[in-house]
């Protein structure tokens, strides 16, 4: 994010970590998908950190995974279709 859709600031504060303060080590917050999600077991997840822009001006807040063409490759494989 370059520039805030709410306000127009160009005051960005990129790549920012998500932690969750509740558990000890704290955590970094993830999104997966599974390759194989019918599967009882052995479903190959596929993960990426959650990374965080905040808007410096008005304090808009936006989510970004940080490597979502792994993710879309692993939602891909869902359905069978290896093409991205």
């Amino acid at each position: 994010m370059k520039q805030c859709p709410l306000c127009g600031s160009t005051k960005i504060i990129p790549d920012l970590q998500v932690e969750d303060g509740e558990s000890y080590p704290s955590r970094f917050h993830r999104v997966h998908v599974d390759r194989k999600p019918a599967a009882l077991w052995m479903r190959e997840p596929v993960e990426s950190r959650v990374l965080v822009s905040v808007c410096g001006g008005c304090g808009f807040t936006a989510l970004f995974a940080e490597d979502p063409e792994l993710l879309y490759m692993a939602y891909m494989q869902q359905s069978g279709e290896d093409e991205w």
